[in-house]
């Protein structure tokens, strides 16, 4: 993943949004094989962490968060705010994740001359 700013709030210190752009989402639904079912089962039994099913929600949610990134830059954003991460059992082997969130413009206030960033051009 890039180093595309995403947060959970509605601003960013030190940068103002320019312009909302929409909202948008990156979905994965994920298959999570029979060895991370057998795993869960016994982590259900011993009352442990299903490591395999953990791994999947990360690569799951990476996923998601890939797609959100690449449908903010098509939108010409280069942050979300407000973002929203969700997970869902389609079924025992079917994991989704989707991430929502505002796509916005940011442009940056550079601190030691008070002056705004807009694609890297300083201006007053």
């Amino acid at each position: 993943m890039s180093k595309m700013l995403m947060t959970t709030g509605y601003c960013f210190e030190g940068y103002s949004i320019e312009q909302y752009l929409g909202v948008f989402s990156g979905e994965c639904a994920l298959g999570t094989g029979f060895l991370s079912s057998l795993d869960s089962d016994i982590s259900d039994f011993l009352g442990t962490n299903s490591q395999l099913y953990s791994e999947k929600l990360k690569k799951a949610k990476e996923s998601a968060l890939r797609q959100l990134e690449e449908e903010t830059i098509q939108a010409g954003g280069n942050a979300v705010v407000g973002l929203s991460i969700g997970y869902i059992m389609f079924s025992r082997d079917i994991i989704g994740v989707i991430a929502n969130g505002t796509a916005g413009f940011l442009i940056g206030k550079e601190e030691s001359t008070g002056k705004w960033l807009h694609n890297g051009i300083a201006s007053l």
